[in-house]
């Protein structure tokens, strides 16, 4: 959004497979700008998943107003390489393109599944689920209040010293009481299976669960290659000729595997050299 912001970036194509499906395959125009009145960077989306994240902000609320057209389509068996090329037929030999991949697009992982036990994962995803209301604006003031409360409410009851403490306290009250009850199980059982709680991490994944939730899916070796053999047959029939190209790792957040990464990696560029002969690399993250 910053880039966008800043008037970098018009036009935003997200290739995404089948695993991801947090916005649906389709053409989306609108406004990215800065909120009048808190400052923040901001869109007019109403997409479920830019009012979910408290994104959302009505046009006439934005000041500096840039407009975007952002387009979503899955590559997956449903699409070939035939469709893939017709779908994004517009962005042949256009050389003002910057690539920009993420390496947990070949292989993806929920870093929050291995944390938490299938009873607390049950728990955020009824706590932070994403309900929509009649309009964006009635929606986004229910999610912040949402989202407000069950923060405040968890850093609260974390501060107790253990689940006996924890299951006496009648300090923190609720008007929903079903609603205090499962936080107070979620600390519980983090108190009980870790010795302790941070409110930060059990926040940042709750708020995951708004539409659909974190996309999770590892690859096997050969569902690798295949993905790696389509995305470089794909730009070569598209003829694309980016002036940059961005790749991220995303194994520090746990998003792509840790243990593919680095393979991921060496077979994205072995395969992106042999399309770009000229291709100099520079790997930041290692400097």
């Amino acid at each position: 959004m910053p880039a966008c912001y800043a008037g970098h970036i018009s036009r935003i194509v997200w290739v995404k497979k089948e695993w991801s499906t947090q916005i649906s395959d389709g053409e989306y125009i609108f406004a990215i700008g800065m909120d009048k009145d808190t400052s923040q960077i901001r869109c007019s989306s109403t997409e479920p998943y830019f009012v979910s994240e408290l994104l959302y902000t009505p046009r006439d609320n934005l000041a500096n107003i840039k407009d975007i057209t952002l387009t979503v389509v899955t590559f997956d068996s449903s699409n070939s390489l035939q469709t893939m090329c017709e779908v994004l037929e517009e962005l042949s030999d256009n050389s003002n393109i910057i690539l920009d991949i993420d390496l947990d697009y070949f292989s993806t992982t929920n870093p929050f599944l291995s944390m938490y036990s299938e009873k607390q994962l049950d728990i955020l995803a009824t706590l932070y689920k994403f309900h929509e209301e009649t309009t964006p604006e009635l929606s986004a003031a229910r999610r912040h209040k949402q989202l407000s409360m069950l923060s405040s409410t968890i850093k609260r009851l974390a501060s107790q010293t253990s689940s006996a403490s924890l299951s006496n306290s009648v300090e923190y009250s609720d008007p929903d009481s079903e609603r205090l009850d499962l936080i107070r199980t979620l600390v519980t059982e983090e108190i009980e299976s870790k010795g302790k709680v941070d409110p930060e991490t059990l926040h940042e994944h709750g708020c995951t669960f708004d539409t659909c939730g974190l996309p999770h899916h590892i690859s096997t070796e050969k569902e690798i290659d295949k993905h790696i053999a389509d995305s470089v047959e794909l730009l070569s029939r598209l003829k694309l000729k980016p002036r940059l190209i961005t790749i991220a790792r995303s194994s520090d957040d746990d998003y792509c595997p840790k243990e593919q990464v680095d393979v991921i990696q060496e077979k994205l560029l072995n395969s992106l050299q042999s399309l770009y002969k000229n291709m100099t690399i520079t790997k930041h993250y290692s400097e």
